[in-house]
């Protein structure tokens, strides 16, 4: 089981928060509700889009923060250790496992912030 988590945003998580920051996500709303009691050791999943490229870099959780983000805002902050990095392009992505699981069927990224497969 992975913890998805879509970077459409292309936020620098490391620069905002510090070392190995990996995601945020809000402190209220929708947000509030998504990827709550992550084991420690939990593997996740961040996807990014470079121009024609979606970047998926791999974590192991380790602890979750409540940290002031760049617009002020308080944010739920996911820290971990870095395990791998895969670039492919978008057409590619679309088809592959368990990559695939981050696009629409119009091949778009996901509305959702963060989610469980």
């Amino acid at each position: 089981m992975f913890i998805y988590m879509n970077n459409c945003h292309g936020r620098n998580h490391e620069y905002i928060y510090g070392e190995k920051a990996f995601y945020d996500l809000e402190t209220t709303g929708v947000q509030a509700r998504m990827a709550t009691n992550l084991q420690k050791g939990q593997k996740c999943i961040v996807a990014s889009r470079d121009k024609n490229l979606v970047i998926f870099r791999w974590y192991e959780f380790m602890k979750e923060d409540i940290k002031i983000d760049d617009r002020g805002v308080p944010c739920r902050v996911f820290f971990g250790n870095f395990l791998n990095e895969v670039e492919m392009p978008l057409m590619k992505a679309v088809n592959t496992e368990p990559y695939s699981n981050f696009f629409d069927v119009n091949q778009h990224f996901k509305r959702r912030s963060a989610w469980v497969k």
